[in-house]
């Protein structure tokens, strides 16, 4: 084969200009000229011709002999009319190989696929280095050196080709008309067309009466008259576009001039007409749209959404300041609170990446006319390959500022907000944290005594030797905080403030067999404090020296079994854990700096401490028992699983939070402790836990929880759960479910049901249509304003409405209910 890509570009589209006449000259006498033959000809390294005959039936690339010359090989392209394809290259969703359809949404009815009109290589190579090759079914040549091509005329140019049935050539203008309907192609773009003029020294290509269609960003189009110009930008004149299927137009942006640019990714419109069903709804004079992921400057669609507090209405506008860096200003409006705005920024490198948002309400109506703020920090860095940094912080004016007004900045409400500044060093043994962190408490339920302390600041090193050849494992925990926070007006050890200093060294021993394990453990808990502001008579100088030891056992056994026909493995693993801590007098002359009495359940019969924190050491003698047993399927897959264990009491426990022992504390044996969980297959899940008391014959808590996963469309969660102990009294339901109508339809609802004062905590319905095209979702809600759940007085009931609508390729119109999704239904992400 000759090498064509050698020839200078000129003298390539010079011959391919001249393939008339190359045929008649050049062409050796055994060719068969007989008038039911194709010619394919193109340029060789030596500037003749080679030529030979093809059959009428095979398209282009379909293979040619030239008699005693070398055999082409070429790809052959899918679309063999000479005329545009049907509906834009889109195909059916049955139609559709396993492997397309595996790439395409449920409630999509179909996807353009573009042909394999070229190889691979030809993909990757510059056009304009590459020959220009025709063929067609006839040809004539004046003697101006203009040659019209007839009949299923093809020309390609490396990855660009044109189709039609007439095509004239001029030499000396270096033009080619197309007469009639025309095909052109390049990767990811198709233009279908009438009177199609390609100016083959700049390679502009001008095409009336079009249509187009960009594979990738899945955006269609018509012009009155298009011009892909040289630089690649699609220009569209008295055009429309649309990401909607080819027989469909729910929605279009028509303008007067349409400029598509696939190198930046981006496109523009003039004089824009926003239509629904080919109805005008919005007049727009200039905007700007993505085509494919990448971002650019401009106002986001409005969100419009009502409930109790009026219309609320926010116009986002997005600013991509670089690459890296970008911000969302947001102006808002709720007419019955005033005006306020909302700002963030982000900002990513290599190394560290962050949010920097606020928003400021001035003068609400509703609320005194008092102003309203909110500031968010939330950073995370790493400058050198072992140290860390995070900064996190969410302020606000008023406990009440996310229930009234909500955010879709990166916060949250929660009834402590975080504020938090740290640095954290790790290597394959130690690891050393420095933190300052704080707390905004937006409770209005919790008391100041209560409050959590802020640690200004915090040293944090722990240590991890293990020695593998023996089994030991040597382990060290120090620690230096100082605690601060508001005591004015608290009395006691509740006024404590100071420094603590922690040390906790430990050594353990692993021996472990196919069935069994042994680890003892021994442990050294060593904490002393110098406190300030202590009302006269407290001990300001306490410590506390207490050592730990624990051996930890088990045994492991599995046999054979089946169900319902079903090969499995059950296990069973009894395990012994025995504790002994003692006593330590003065621990109730600590404060509770961070200290807190863990929820009982099954992991906690394995614990050393009942407490979390380094102000309680609990003391103990005791002995936990657990069984645990497991349906095992041959690929790895866990079928079941429950266990149930108990703790055995030898002594009483007398270190306690606040000094005064209750029943359970006395007891020689703790309530019993379960878990089970049992999987049908993949998708389908049961768990739940429970603590049963057997002397009161009473459960403390418990929950049971169903979940089904199919994918996003398909979630269905039902659970149950109760509290019933002396800190608080629970008993909800809570039932979810996004589930498919149709192929485009979806319901979506949760019901979070108070059983003991017989009030919703949180309700929502709501459907939504999805397609390629479009989508909307309207949502019910209503909610109470409360965060304490075990009240029954001073309790609001919030009413909304949200009505949202996408429109796929330009953004979204009204109120978005991502957020309320994604917190309210386990296992939801966004399609």
């Amino acid at each position: 084969m000759s090498d064509n890509s050698r020839l200078p570009v000129t003298s390539t589209l010079l011959a391919a200009l001249m393939v008339s006449s190359a045929v008649q000259a050049e062409a050796p006498s055994s060719i068969n000229n007989e008038e039911s033959d194709r010619w394919r000809c193109q340029a060789s390294a030596d500037g003749g011709w080679q030529c030979g005959s093809v059959a009428p039936a095979d398209g282009l690339g379909s293979r040619f002999v030239r008699p005693e010359r070398q055999t082409y090989t070429e790809l052959t392209d899918t679309v063999t009319t000479s005329t545009a394809p049907q509906k834009l290259d889109w195909v059916p969703r049955q139609a559709l190989t396993d492997e397309q359809l595996g790439e395409t949404p449920n409630y999509c009815a179909g996807r353009y696929v573009e042909p394999a009109y070229v190889t691979p290589e030809q993909r990757r190579l510059d056009p304009s280095s590459q020959p220009l090759q025709g063929s067609a079914d006839s040809s004539s040549t004046s003697e101006g050196g203009v040659t019209t091509l007839s009949g299923d005329v093809v020309l390609t140019q490396g990855y660009r080709q044109i189709k039609s049935d007439l095509a004239i050539l001029d030499r000396e203008a270096n033009t080619a008309d197309f007469a009639g309907k025309s095909l052109y192609r390049e990767p990811g773009i198709l233009l279908t067309g009438e009177d199609t003029h390609v100016n083959l020294s700049n390679n502009e290509v001008t095409i009336n009466n079009a249509e187009f269609v960009g594979h990738e960003s899945h955006m269609r189009g018509t012009a009155k008259r298009l011009v892909r110009q040289g630089d690649g930008v699609v220009v569209v004149k008295q055009g429309s576009i649309t990401r909607c299927a080819p027989d469909s137009n729910v929605w279009s942006l028509v303008g007067s001039e349409v400029k598509l640019d696939q190198e930046s990714g981006f496109g523009s419109i003039k004089h824009a007409r926003l239509h629904i069903k080919d109805v005008p709804v919005m007049y727009i004079p200039y905007m700007t749209f993505p085509i494919d992921d990448r971002r650019k400057s401009g106002f986001l669609w409005p969100a419009i959404g009502t409930s109790d507090d009026g219309i609320d209405v926010a116009a986002p506008y997005y600013w991509n300041i670089a690459p890296n860096y970008d911000a969302t200003l947001t102006p808002r409006y709720i007419s019955k609170r005033g005006a306020m705005g909302e700002a963030e920024f982000r900002y990513l490198h290599n190394k560290n990446e962050g949010v920097l948002g606020g928003a400021y309400l001035v003068n609400d109506d509703l609320f005194g006319g008092e102003d309203r703020w909110l500031g968010v920090i939330d950073h995370e860095g790493q400058e050198f390959n072992n140290i860390r940094t995070r900064v996190t912080a969410t302020a606000v004016s008023d406990n009440n500022y996310f229930n009234d007004l909500g955010t879709d900045l990166n916060a949250s409400s929660q009834s402590h907000l975080l504020r938090l500044a740290e640095a954290a060093y790790s290597s394959s043994h130690w690891s050393i944290t420095s933190r300052v962190q704080g707390y905004q408490t937006i409770d209005a339920n919790i008391t100041d005594a209560s409050k959590p302390y802020d640690r200004l600041p915090q040293i944090l090193a722990t240590a991890y030797y293990p020695h593998e050849a023996t089994g030991l494992e040597f382990n060290l925990l120090t620690e230096y905080s100082y605690f601060d926070r508001d005591n004015s007006g608290l009395t006691g050890l509740d006024r404590a403030v100071g420094h603590r200093t922690r040390i906790e060294p430990s050594v353990s021993w692993l021996y472990e067999t196919a069935y069994s394990f042994v680890q003892p453990k021994v442990t050294y808990r060593y904490a002393q404090y110098q406190l300030e502001d202590l009302t006269t008579g407290l001990n300001d100088s306490p410590d506390l020296a207490v050592p730990v030891f624990s051996l930890d056992s088990g045994l492991f056994f599995e046999r054979d079994t089946s169900w319902v026909g079903t090969p499995l493995t059950q296990t069973f693993e009894p395990r012994l854990f025995y504790l002994h801590v003692p006593k330590e007098d003065g621990q109730q002359d600590n404060p509770l700096f961070d200290t807190s009495e863990l929820d009982f359940s099954y992991s906690q019969l394995f614990r050393e401490d009942r407490f979390v924190g380094g102000d309680r050491v609990g003391d103990a003698e005791q002995l936990s028992l657990g069984l645990t047993t497991r349906f095992v399927e041959g690929d790895g897959f866990e079928k079941a699983r429950a266990s149930l264990g108990q703790i055995f009491y030898f002594e009483d426990r007398e270190v306690t939070l606040n000094g005064t022992q209750a029943r359970t504390d006395r007891t020689s044996e703790s309530a019993l402790a379960g878990e089970i969980m049992y999987a049908w297959n993949p998708y389908w899940r049961l768990q739940g836990d429970i603590e049963w008391d057997p002397d009161i014959s009473r459960t403390n808590q418990s929950s049971l929880y169903m979940r089904y996963h199919g994918d996003n469309r398909h979630l269905f969660n039902i659970g149950y759960r109760i509290r019933n102990d002396n800190r608080e009294q629970l008993e909800q339901t809570d039932i979810s479910l996004v589930w498919p109508i149709s192929q485009q339809w979806s319901f979506i609802s949760r019901w979070n049901q108070d059983l003991i004062h017989d009030r919703i905590v949180e309700a929502f319905a709501g459907l939504e249509y999805q397609s390629c095209c479009w989508a909307v979702r309207v949502v019910g809600r209503r909610w109470i304003n409360d965060d304490d759940l075990t009240s029954n007085t001073n309790v609001e009931e919030k009413d909304a409405i949200y009505i949202q609508f996408i429109l796929k390729g330009l953004g979204n119109i009204g109120d978005s209910t991502e957020q309320l999704y994604r917190d309210s239904i386990p296992g939801y992400q966004e399609l």
